[in-house]
């Protein structure tokens, strides 16, 4: 994994797995599409992105997959987002670690 954050209901992150102690309240995530797609009213609770494009990464920039939840306060409205986002190594090994089974698995299904 790359990184985990937290964010609030308006885009703020209020913790993240890259920096120790509270991370800069100042940057505003909410335009990001990992944040707009759990906020949408009628989401299902998990978004996976497309890569995200290191331009727009704000923190140690490299591309990545982003998965998202939506935060829902006791009543179920939107509290914020949870997001991790994974490097694309992840998948390529753990691809080429399990090409025989999956091999066999989806010849079985064909």
């Amino acid at each position: 994994m790359k990184s985990a954050w937290i964010f609030d209901g308006q885009g703020h992150a209020l913790v993240n797995s890259l920096v120790s102690g509270p991370p800069p309240g100042d940057i505003d995530f909410s335009d990001r599409d990992y944040f707009k797609a759990p906020h949408r009213p009628g989401c299902r609770d998990l978004h996976l992105a497309i890569v995200l494009a290191p331009a727009r990464a704000p923190i140690r920039a490299r591309r990545s997959f982003s998965v998202s939840r939506r935060r829902r306060t006791d009543d179920g409205s939107f509290a914020g987002v949870i997001q991790a986002s994974v490097l694309p190594q992840y998948f390529r090994e753990f691809l080429r670690q399990n090409r025989p089974r999956l091999r066999q698995l989806f010849s079985r299904s064909a």
